[in-house]
């Protein structure tokens, strides 16, 4: 069993017959793997994980606050970096075709300041950060971001080019400016 923690990332669950109590690791990859007795529930070793959480804080190496807020930021952008290379790709390809655009490729990043750019070039950079929003302004960015390969900047025919592919583009912008981009 595999689960995520908002404070260790991905947490590796081992059920063993030999375990006659809980146990705390590192493993390999530097994420935490819990070893468990057999028939403990779900709920037993969330209990059981937050029990122990200075216990392993320290087992990982991690003893101020500082570190820990380093290492939760570190493993969230891990998350979503993972979550935005098997999502967003498809679905640009999917918008594009559907609005008849090209692009040259897609890449990735985790700006504080932007969801997405478009180069002069053609590609579109896309902003981690995405993967927290609501699939309709993930779409509303995405088509913003291919308007841009026809306009390189936001005059009335940018804007005919979004309303075109997102008729309600002005209302998913409004809701845009209620999110920070931020990781």
């Amino acid at each position: 069993m595999t689960f995520i923690d908002e404070e260790f990332g991905e947490v590796v669950v081992r059920k063993s017959a030999l375990s006659r109590r809980f146990s705390f690791s590192v493993a390999p990859s530097g994420g935490l793997r819990i070893s468990a007795p057999c028939g403990v529930s779900e709920r037993s070793i969330l209990r059981a994980l937050n029990a122990a959480r200075r216990e392993i804080n320290t087992k990982l190496g991690i003893t101020s606050e500082s570190e820990m807020k380093k290492r939760q930021r570190a493993d969230k952008i891990e998350l979503l970096q993972s979550k935005a290379r098997r999502i967003l790709p498809e679905r640009l390809q999917e918008l594009a075709r559907l609005g008849d655009f090209k692009y040259e490729k897609v890449r990735f990043s985790h700006s504080s300041s932007r969801w997405g750019s478009c180069s002069g070039k053609g590609t579109i950079s896309l902003n981690i950060a995405l993967m927290q929003l609501p699939p309709v302004l993930i779409d509303y960015v995405l088509i913003h971001e291919l308007a841009h390969t026809r306009q390189m900047n936001h005059s009335a025919v940018f804007w005919k080019e979004v309303e075109r592919c997102d008729k309600n583009y002005k209302r998913h912008r409004k809701m845009l400016k209620l999110h920070s981009p931020h990781v």
